[in-house]
């Protein structure tokens, strides 16, 4: 297992996203920052 440190503050799409009954977490900003802090690689499997 990986520890990876996750950056702060969310991203803005989050909190509108969280008000509505099914939110998406598949906005731009939010897929940026997951490749920023996973390094480009996939969260589950570590692959590129």
């Amino acid at each position: 297992m990986v520890k990876v440190e996750r950056s702060f503050p969310t991203p803005d799409s989050l909190a509108e996203e969280k008000k509505k009954a099914n939110g998406s977490y598949s906005e731009p900003d939010v897929i940026e920052r997951l490749a920023k802090d996973f390094h480009n690689k996939c969260y589950i499997c570590e692959l590129d």
